[in-house]
């Protein structure tokens, strides 16, 4: 069975799987939280929303089920 691209590409650390900063959505939609809050990320994949959200002073939370992502590219943030 063929691995998801995600897979694929979070093995390769000279490779980023996805776009740098955040989604669309919550680059968005980030100003109608509650200031400070706290943000439970599922499935954060390489953190970019994250990443995005604590840098605007939220908590945040993430995790994924795929050992990969956060684990190969904490190094960057």
């Amino acid at each position: 069975m063929d691995k998801p691209f995600w897979e694929q590409t979070y093995s390769d650390d000279s490779v980023s799987t996805f776009a740098k900063g955040s989604t669309v959505d919550v680059a968005e939609y980030w100003t109608v939280f509650p200031t400070g809050g706290t943000v439970i990320d599922v499935g954060c994949g390489e953190g970019r929303n994250s990443i995005f959200l604590a840098e605007k002073g939220f908590i945040v939370d993430a995790f994924d089920i795929y050992d990969k992502t956060l684990s190969q590219h904490n190094a960057r943030i």
